[in-house]
């Protein structure tokens, strides 16, 4: 299992926890690329929705994105785009 702390920080060498603030800036960095045409593994999709509601951040596409096992991983794109 990976260390918490070190992926919630956008900055890993703080290890601090993750503000609102960051998470929502983490969610619209990632919307962005998305939106790009960039592909954003389901992993990624995944630990940035627990980041986010880790740090307050509250939605009910989030917290279903987040509690996602792994088999349903490739449900997580579109969970992210709020399309489920």
């Amino acid at each position: 299992m990976a260390d918490v702390r070190a992926s919630v920080s956008p900055h890993p060498a703080e290890e601090r926890p993750m503000i609102r603030d960051d998470a929502l800036e983490q969610l619209r960095h990632f919307a962005h690329e998305r939106a790009f045409g960039s592909q954003i593994g389901s992993d990624q999709l995944i630990q940035v929705g627990l980041d986010a509601l880790i740090a307050g951040v509250d939605s009910p596409s989030l917290g279903m994105l987040a509690g996602l096992p792994r088999h349903e991983e490739p449900e997580a794109p579109a969970l992210s785009a709020g399309k489920r």
